[in-house]
């Protein structure tokens, strides 16, 4: 992704990336990801104890976190 976006920004001089072209750039990213594995990921983070669950100590964490 980052040489994506060195290409890019060295390509258009203007050192700065429009919304519409970061959106292109992470849009083929996204797509290539297992939503499975990205679930489960999610999930880690809130469960960051590995009990499985996510309670409500793991939300407060999360909340402070953001």
């Amino acid at each position: 992704v980052m040489q994506l976006w060195f290409d890019y920004v060295s390509s258009n001089n203007t050192g700065k990336i429009a919304y519409a072209d970061f959106a292109e750039i992470m849009g083929e990213k996204v797509l290539q990801r297992d939503p499975e594995e990205e679930m489960r990921k999610a999930f880690a983070l809130f469960d960051d104890d590995d009990t499985g669950f996510i309670s409500s100590k793991n939300l407060r964490r999360v909340s402070r976190e953001l």
